[in-house]
């Protein structure tokens, strides 16, 4: 029998069918999303302390940096004029220095913002604006400083100061950086930068001026009526007795919340630290190093008077010369009942009392 085939193979109908075209995919699934979204955020998390605490390090660096180029130029300006730049000032009032030869202040003061940096807020309160040209140390770093001359009353705008950016600490940003319980901008309302009102981020030493020595040096040499020229003595006298102290250890400035800490017995977190008392210091040979406050550098005599500034020490710094008698209990007992002093606020240290 024939068999008559009508139509093709199976085989050829086969081979002749179109392929299938690949289903595309144009968008991640809902449960991708959330496993993407998942992974970054842990990411994130991991990563963010690690950035900050990097941050950190190159801001302190950078601090440190800062501190070091104070250091020489302090030790040029003590090599030309044989002094520190701790100094006081006399005032009749206001802002106005006594300048030499043009007679006799009320009052004698130091500011922990006048060995440096630019010139001070034109909002600042009053008796404590200085001028670039008035703070030693800032000509050392800069050369287009004017000439010193007497205050004329004129505050400079704010807009129109110089930038000293060595005097700005990199963790010292235009708002500020408060930290909880503290205004530090009450001298100078609505302006909580430190290098903004004071014209630098870092506060020269000031407890030096409760030493034994210094505190006798005021009482022998500063008598009425005060004059310019009894007050610069007192100054040459201070930088040489402070230029006998360990100047390894002896603080010249450190960044502003180390002296607030001090003011406050506080052991405030370093502008360079999430959670650690730490902060970096210049000491008087130079050298710059991140120190960690402990407790017992708040230690001071039982009884030391409640409203009298002590001068401070830690492991590997001092305010003082440690070689006196400032901890034992005669010095808390008898000296300090007449000290010269008015320790009223973190930066400005006065009046004495002839």
């Amino acid at each position: 029998m024939d068999w008559e085939c009508s139509g093709e193979s199976t085989h050829n109908r086969t081979a002749r069918r179109e392929p299938r075209s690949p289903v595309l995919r144009s968008a991640f699934t809902l449960v991708e999303l959330l496993v993407v979204i998942g992974v970054i955020s842990a990411l994130i998390a991991i990563l963010l302390p690690t950035l900050r605490r990097a941050r950190q390090a190159a801001d302190s660096a950078a601090c440190l940096s800062n501190l070091r180029q104070i250091g020489q130029a302090s030790a040029m300006y003590r090599h030309d004029t044989g002094r520190l730049p701790f100094f006081f000032t006399l005032h009749r009032g206001g802002d106005s220095v006594v300048p030499p030869g043009s007679g006799t202040g009320t009052t004698v003061q130091y500011s922990v913002f006048s060995f440096g940096g630019r010139t001070t807020h034109d909002g600042i309160a009053s008796g404590c604006y200085i001028d670039e040209s008035e703070k030693p140390l800032t000509r050392y770093i800069a050369r287009d400083v004017a000439a010193a001359a007497p205050f004329d009353g004129t505050r400079t705008p704010a807009a129109d100061r110089a930038q000293r950016e060595l005097f700005r600490c990199p963790a010292d940003p235009p708002d500020g950086l408060g930290r909880p319980g503290f205004q530090p901008d009450y001298l100078c309302p609505g302006i909580a930068s430190h290098y903004q009102r004071y014209g630098t981020s870092y506060y020269a030493n000031r407890g030096f001026a409760q030493d034994p020595a210094i505190t006798r040096l005021a009482w022998q040499m500063l008598k009425s009526p005060l004059t310019p020229e009894n007050v610069d003595h007192f100054n040459v006298a201070v930088s040489r007795t402070i230029l006998k102290w360990n100047a390894a250890r002896t603080v010249l400035c450190a960044e502003n919340w180390f002296n607030w800490s001090l003011f406050y017995q506080a052991m405030i977190v370093g502008v360079h630290s999430n959670s650690q008392p730490i902060h970096n210091v210049l000491f008087l040979d130079g050298h710059a190093a991140s120190i960690t406050m402990v407790g017992t550098d708040m230690d001071r005599p039982a009884n030391w008077p409640a409203n009298v500034y002590f001068p401070y020490r830690g492991a590997d710094w001092s305010e003082f010369d440690e070689r006196s008698s400032l901890m034992g209990a005669e010095y808390a007992t008898t000296y300090t009942k007449s000290s010269p002093w008015s320790f009223s606020t973190p930066e400005t240290t006065g009046a004495v009392a002839p």
